[in-house]
């Protein structure tokens, strides 16, 4: 590939990230989800007890903007949080039987999103962008000293 067009990488990935978000704010409006408090919600269905701090890292996004999403959450009544026994200062976070409701809608949706951006594409070329993605995020993970994630993305190769 020649210099020039690698921007276009970068673009693209920009691109679909931000229908992604118009996507998915369209799709979670009527339950009082934003954009960035269904990762979280995501975060909680697979762990369960898990504190701000640790959703921050896993996500890799800023503990202030969980700090926001888990407020919001907790107040649409998605969440509930309890403190940590082995640290005071600490909240473990649990879903709620209405964050549990509304679970399947979260999955289809990101179902639905993900046949939307593949449709007319063979599962070949599914198959190989997954592979090149996942360098991607190789090179950026190592580039960033994330080399736990590295190492785990390169252990799922």
């Amino acid at each position: 590939m020649k210099y020039k067009d690698k921007h276009i990488i970068g673009k693209s990935i920009s691109i679909l990230y931000r229908y992604s978000q118009i996507f998915f704010n369209d799709e979670f409006k009527e339950l009082s989800i934003g954009k960035g408090q269904y990762m979280i919600l995501m975060c909680l269905y697979w762990h369960k007890g898990i504190t701000q701090d640790d959703i921050a890292k896993k996500l890799r996004i800023d503990k202030a903007n969980v700090a926001r999403g888990v407020k919001k959450l907790e107040e649409e009544g998605y969440v509930t949080r309890e403190v940590d026994p082995d640290d005071k200062r600490a909240y473990r976070l649990y879903t709620t039987e209405k964050a549990i409701k509304v679970q399947p809608q979260i999955y289809d949706s990101l179902i639905k999103w993900t046949n939307i951006i593949t449709d007319n594409i063979s599962n070949d070329e599914i198959e190989q962008f997954i592979k090149t993605i996942t360098k991607l995020t190789i090179n950026a993970c190592e580039y960033s000293g994330d080399v736990k994630l590295a190492n785990h993305l390169k252990s799922k190769e």
